[in-house]
């Protein structure tokens, strides 16, 4: 028996692509399929084949978390980045802001206690 690697393509290829999300639903039709299965295998006693659906679903699991990973590093793809460098020692206006609201929100918070300490 001779065996090549094109025998073995159609498996290596399921192996080493990665899930199409546009594909997401015949993950989800797969996965509800064998979950139906682990449910018919269980009545009837059949435990190893209700494991080897149970390992189906997992997979299925597996393969829908990869299809959103995919999709939100396609969505961090998309996003424009712009990255602004100030000079050293000068602080930003927005820097500044957020300084005077803190102190202005510690002066509050002072003021309050103090005066429930002398009511």
């Amino acid at each position: 028996m001779n065996i090549t690697t094109t025998s073995f393509a159609p498996l290596l290829e399921r192996f080493f692509t990665q899930p199409d999300p546009a594909k997401r639903y015949q993950i989800e039709k797969h996965k509800q399929w064998a979950s139906l299965q682990v449910d018919y295998a269980t009545m009837e006693g059949l435990r190893p084949e209700a494991e080897r659906m149970k390992q189906l679903v997992r997979d299925c699991d597996n393969e829908l978390a990869e299809m959103d990973l995919i999709e939100s590093y396609q969505r961090d793809e998309r996003r424009e980045v712009s990255i602004r460098i100030e000079p050293a020692g000068r602080r930003s206006a927005l820097a500044e802001r957020k300084s005077i609201r803190s102190q202005a929100k510690a002066d509050s918070r002072s003021c309050e206690k103090s005066c429930r300490l002398s009511g």
